[in-house]
């Protein structure tokens, strides 16, 4: 079990179609150079590693997911001051759609354009 709960082990899951091991083990060496993720022995098998988060991948999500939800809050906050009820106009957009589509429309705004324009 890792520092973070039950760690991966390396490579375990792609023994089948996918990409190919020295791209993943590419890939991992990468992103534990930038500092994300740790490598260790796997206990059980000497020839495999397991994957955990570092400390400092953990503070970033904490970070992110407050973050969002401070996102998510202005977005709120900006559809209440604009008075719109977004969900209630996208149903009514639904329902124009399904009483007449899309491209019936734009035909038959070309339609009337053709036909001023030979007046």
């Amino acid at each position: 079990m890792g520092k973070s709960g039950p760690q991966l082990c390396v490579l375990s899951g792609f023994g089948g179609p996918g990409p190919a091991r020295p791209s993943v083990s590419s890939l991992i060496a990468q992103i534990v150079a930038r500092g994300y993720l740790e490598l260790t022995d796997d206990p059980a098998d000497g020839r495999r590693w397991t994957v955990d988060l570092t400390d400092k991948t953990k503070r970033d999500m904490r970070r992110l997911k407050r973050a969002s939800g401070e996102v998510e809050e202005a977005i709120d906050e900006m559809l209440n001051e604009s008075g719109a009820d977004l969900l209630a106009s996208v149903d009514a957009f639904e329902h124009a759609i399904d009483a007449r589509s899309l491209e019936e429309r734009v035909h038959s705004h070309l339609a009337r354009l053709r036909e001023a324009a030979n007046r």
